[in-house]
């Protein structure tokens, strides 16, 4: 006989708890971030292109709930917004 129990782990980062949205997607010069929790740390958040270059890095303060971000004169395309610590979205710009 086995006994299944879960275990919570860690992953040492204080927003690996947190998730958010993007919006409007598709996107032409604005884009809308919006976190499930305040940030519990200062992070990053990285736009890459399809070929995985860095198109943007922007610098997210503790505590932010929601930002936006100006997209301008971006090609049209899909391109990857990475959050350090929390996640990756699809993000498609028309």
């Amino acid at each position: 006989v086995y006994t299944i129990q879960a275990v919570g782990l860690s992953t040492g980062n204080p927003n690996a708890a947190n998730s958010f949205l993007v919006s409007p997607n598709p996107a032409s010069d604005l884009l809308r971030l919006q976190f499930g929790n305040p940030l519990a740390a200062e992070t990053r958040a990285v736009l890459f292109n399809s070929t995985g270059q860095t198109v943007r890095t922007w610098v997210l303060p503790q505590g932010l709930e929601n930002t936006h971000f100006n997209l301008p004169a971006l090609p049209e395309g899909w391109y990857v917004l990475n959050v350090e610590g929390i996640g990756a979205r699809k993000v498609v710009v028309r």
